[in-house]
């Protein structure tokens, strides 16, 4: 029968002295030195380990709810009487003064969830606004501002506020179908804060940008939505990409939609101490297996050319 190798074992040969000895000492200065470089090689490149940065950036993709409240605003002349008029559509109470009579005959929002997983990839939004209703209308500057509810979960629970803002002007030969297609884009002034063990602080956001018993007209133009937002931390709004003017078929109406693609969006969040603990752990880990790896190679060749003094234990050699 033919035998072949099943297994090998590598023999251990022991470098034996005292700890005051020469050779003790280079024991410990190797030790020092396998623990020291991973420090070293850790500061130099602190600027690309990251684990001293203030902030991490978490790519995620806001989970989106329509509140169905809007408001639209727009510039109108009536067939005989050239003055400009303000006429508007809205949830809000107070702006139903301003509202013409069958003006905005229909609204209409759905979304699109491509991967089902319970988030909105892409929402629409229509309104449908009669240009004759006895007395034909012409429609000049409008903007259209649209309320969300957008989520983030991945750290922590946070809903900064998300309010979409369409400005535009209807082209004033056309009965106009526009057509606003965009994306949301997160404004981060600072970094959100989520709680950790020893610090419970959270980010907190101003939701209610208009009060629904609000009384004053000024409350609800577009600089001054603009103006509540910005005093948060942080808040979602609409980059719009392509707006088309198109004819509609149908010459009573005109039509207003809004396309929104909703996908991930870069956040930037606080590091804690222990996220700083955790990184510099893992790179060190990594450096330091290395470097004890490396000198304990230069100490079996110091201790086998026999530079420091040393008592030499050969196993095989026992058996003679």
């Amino acid at each position: 029968m033919k035998f072949i190798k099943l297994h090998s074992k590598n023999t251990s040969i022991v470098y034996k002295n005292s700890l005051c000895s020469s050779a003790g000492a280079i024991v410990y200065i190797f030790l020092i030195v396998s623990i020291l470089l991973p420090l070293l090689l850790i500061s130099f490149m602190t600027q690309y380990a990251g684990f001293d940065e203030e902030h991490r950036v978490v790519f995620e993709q806001p989970k989106m709810k329509f509140k169905f409240q809007y408001i639209f605003m727009t510039e109108a002349t009536f067939e005989g009487d050239e003055n400009e008029k303000l006429i508007a559509c809205s949830t809000f109470p107070y702006l139903n003064k301003f509202e013409e009579p069958e003006l905005c005959t229909k609204i209409k929002f759905w979304s699109e969830d491509y991967d089902y997983d319970g988030n909105m990839d892409k929402a629409y939004f229509n309104l449908h606004i009669l240009l004759k209703n006895g007395t034909s209308i012409k429609l000049h500057k409008f903007s259209l501002v649209l309320f969300f509810d957008g989520i983030f979960k991945k750290r922590c629970f946070l809903s900064p506020p998300a309010v979409l803002i369409v400005e535009h002007v209807f082209d004033r030969n056309l009965n106009d179908n526009v057509i606003i297609k965009g994306d949301i884009g997160l404004v981060q002034k600072n970094e959100f804060h989520c709680p950790i063990l020893g610090d419970k602080t959270q980010s907190y956001f101003r939701n209610e940008i208009i009060a629904m018993n609000a009384t004053k007209i000024e409350e609800f133009s577009t600089e001054s939505i603009r103006k509540s937002i910005r005093l948060n931390e942080g808040y979602i709004e609409l980059l719009i990409k392509e707006i088309y003017n198109r004819k509609n078929l149908e010459d009573n109406y005109a039509s207003i939609q809004v396309e929104l693609d909703i996908g991930l969006l870069p956040v930037r969040y606080i590091s804690s101490f222990w996220e700083h603990i955790g990184i510099f752990w893992l790179y060190f880990a990594s450096f330091f297996g290395l470097s004890f790896y490396i000198t304990n190679r230069i100490k079996d060749f110091i201790f086998s050319k026999h530079w420091v003094n040393s008592w030499e234990i050969i196993p095989w050699k026992k058996l003679y």
